[in-house]
């Protein structure tokens, strides 16, 4: 498990070195797995997956909210990704902004 994260974290940082700065990068998994590689049962190692974001102009929100191991719901998956990309959120949507994985984004002021 130990080599593939590695080979996956390798294959992360090339892509992120060839990315345009207006692009951001979302890398959201549909599962988690327990140490032994498990998955599609009920312990917390394999209800929780990762969420990973980047950006090259930065994120809104305060540094200390992007934390690892932060516990998010995915409820708020749709209308963070929404947002992100400038659309309204899907209807009705129950989630929530997720504000440090947001670019920061001028505001237009009328």
């Amino acid at each position: 498990m130990a080599r593939k994260l590695k080979e996956t974290n390798a294959r992360l940082e090339r892509f992120i070195e060839m990315l345009p700065p207006d692009v951001i990068l979302y890398v959201i998994g549909d599962h988690g797995m327990t140490e032994t590689g498990d998955h599609g049962g009920e312990s917390k190692a394999e209800r929780t997956a990762a969420l990973f974001a980047y950006c090259s102009t930065g994120f809104a929100g305060d540094e200390a909210d992007r934390q690892i191991g932060r516990e998010v719901q995915q409820t708020d998956l749709a209308s963070t990704l929404s947002a992100a990309l400038g659309r309204p959120p899907p209807a009705p949507s129950l989630g929530n902004l997720l504000l440090p994985v947001l670019p920061n984004m001028p505001v237009a002021h009328t």
